[in-house]
């Protein structure tokens, strides 16, 4: 990930007419809510609060808080609004390939700082490699194999197809393939999406 660089005063609105937000969300075991407060240029501060009737995680929580204080600023008509992007560098390498390649050498990355490196030790420890597939341990020691996007949208493609059985809510459709014949009882396929871990048997 990079970061923008911060525009100049003339390319953002006028000092005394900027507005502010800040937003956050919480999941625990009460419950999942979410807050923004804008900002106004005079210094009034518009807080906005809300309940998630749906579970979720801490980042899924941020988002919808983002999200709801972007939708309340609209509401209110904020004009012009300028937001700082954080953009995602491209790569082709699936979201493992820095354990599989640590797993594989025991040798860092180049460029990796401290801070990657520590990270980097914590998770291999919930991995291990067989022959070339990276396999990561769930919580009950079943093991979930690793893919990369394509492999993953080719078994979405057959599993919304119907080969399976009928399509379902995640969790119903994860179990079912859990328990299809096709599927060992040591090892299941994991696939990662943007938001989502599915379970899948091979």
């Amino acid at each position: 990930m990079k970061d923008c660089d911060k525009p100049l005063l003339e390319e953002g609105p006028e000092p005394g007419s900027r507005w502010g937000m800040v937003f956050g969300g919480v999941v625990n075991q009460y419950g999942n809510g979410i807050g923004a407060v804008i900002i106004t240029p005079q210094g009034t501060h518009l807080p906005f609060t809300a309940r998630l009737t749906f579970n979720c995680t801490n980042n899924m929580a941020e988002y919808e808080a983002c999200y709801m204080g972007l939708e309340e600023a609209m509401n209110i008509r904020i004009k012009p609004a300028h937001m700082f992007v954080v953009e995602e560098i491209k790569d082709e390498k699936p979201w493992y390939y820095d354990i599989k390649c640590f797993l594989q050498s025991q040798i860092y990355l180049p460029g990796a700082s401290l801070k990657d490196k520590k990270t980097l030790r914590r998770l291999v420890g919930n991995f291990f490699l067989n022959g070339d597939i990276l396999y990561k341990r769930n919580f009950n020691m079943v093991l979930l194999r690793c893919m990369d996007r394509h492999e993953a949208d080719l078994l979405m493609t057959e599993v919304h197809e119907g080969s399976f059985g009928t399509h379902s809510t995640g969790h119903a459709m994860a179990n079912k393939m859990l328990r299809a014949d096709s599927c060992s009882s040591d090892t299941i396929e994991c696939y990662l999406f943007p938001m989502a871990l599915l379970h899948v048997g091979n």
